[in-house]
């Protein structure tokens, strides 16, 4: 009986776990992306095994002022590690992308097939009087539910170094974070804006590693060790 009992403790503590879940990141920040120009969709996604996918128009750009412009990268940005942490040498793009049936401007998609549903930021810089938008949506593509949405607010597209003097020419190096906070399961980001205007990096996704809500399968198994207990107790001789 007392193994019995500790048997049916094991198997509830084991339904519970969910519910005890962590918090995972996932950060795409595209340091390992090409040097020159690459189709994330279509030729190069160093986040297929985190089961992330790329639209059409999603490209990434290695950093011409990081690799050197004989290395074949073009990309016109560039981040000082004493204001923002960390430098880059890759980044999102839209070049090319579609436009968007309902606002009739360009847009990506980045889809996360394993959802995310804590929170979602990123940094991104773009060229002087442009504007855009970003939207977590519950299904892929932008489809289901939208869970937030957000301005992307106009930059200078002049690059000031922290000392207040001039960057490099021509060269975007003025980034702003973008957090959002929402409630439900995402799995896609839809951004829209102008193509070839602006730069993405260091996008994170947060989600918990497990379900609040036991599985089917959990459920029985809990219920199958309940009635074993009260079956147990109901043929126990009595005294």
């Amino acid at each position: 009986m007392k193994a019995l009992k500790t048997l049916v403790a094991s198997t509830l503590i084991a339904v519970a776990a969910p519910s005890m879940a962590g918090v995972v990141k996932q950060t795409l920040d595209f340091e390992t992306v090409p040097v020159t120009r690459n189709n994330l969709k279509t030729e190069v996604n160093p986040y297929q095994a985190q089961n992330i996918t790329f639209s059409d128009g999603a490209y990434s750009f290695g950093s011409k002022v990081e690799y050197g412009e004989a290395s074949g990268a073009t990309g016109n940005f560039f981040r000082e590690a004493s204001v923002y942490g960390s430098i880059t040498k890759g980044a999102l793009a839209m070049l090319r992308a579609p436009n968007d049936p309902i606002s009739g401007l360009p847009s990506i998609y980045i889809n996360v097939a394993d959802g995310f549903d804590t929170a979602f930021s990123m940094l991104y810089t773009s060229l002087a009087n442009v504007s855009g938008t970003v939207q977590i949506f519950s299904g892929a593509n932008g489809e289901g539910q939208e869970l937030v949405s957000a301005e992307l607010g106009p930059m200078s597209g002049v690059c000031t170094l922290e000392d207040g003097t001039p960057g490099p020419s021509g060269v975007l190096c003025n980034w702003t974070k973008l957090q959002l906070g929402f409630t439900g399961s995402a799995h896609s980001i839809k951004i829209t804006g102008a193509n070839a205007s602006y730069y993405f990096d260091d996008i994170a996704l947060t989600r918990t590693s497990g379900s609040n809500v036991p599985e089917p399968a959990s459920i029985a198994l809990s219920l199958a060790a309940l009635g074993a207990l009260a079956l147990s107790r109901k043929r126990k001789p009595q005294a």
